[in-house]
């Protein structure tokens, strides 16, 4: 019983994993076609659906940046690189 929970647990996050991966892109590509607030809410989703997916916080600290909310974009950018210390804030 022990193995399957196991089993299960980490099939859960494999697939919440892959639902903020899927979400993740479909911001950027919102972001690079010039529409940050749609590109927010999939970043905000893909948070929703996986907390520990550092390149969501890292790209919605982009689309912040872009909205001009400084403060709210150096909090992501914050959260990506607790997550993952390669993840540095872009130049401004």
């Amino acid at each position: 019983r022990q193995y399957l929970a196991e089993a299960e647990r980490l099939r859960l996050r494999v697939q919440a994993e892959q639902e903020a991966r899927v979400r993740t892109s479909v911001g950027v590509h919102e972001l690079d076609g010039g529409n940050p607030e749609a590109a927010l809410v999939s970043f905000r989703a893909a948070i929703a659906a996986f907390e520990g997916f550092a390149p969501a916080h890292y790209h919605m600290g982009r689309a912040l940046q872009g909205l001009g909310r400084h403060d709210a974009a150096r909090a992501a950018f914050a959260r990506a690189q607790q997550l993952n210390p390669s993840l540095l804030p872009p130049p401004r």
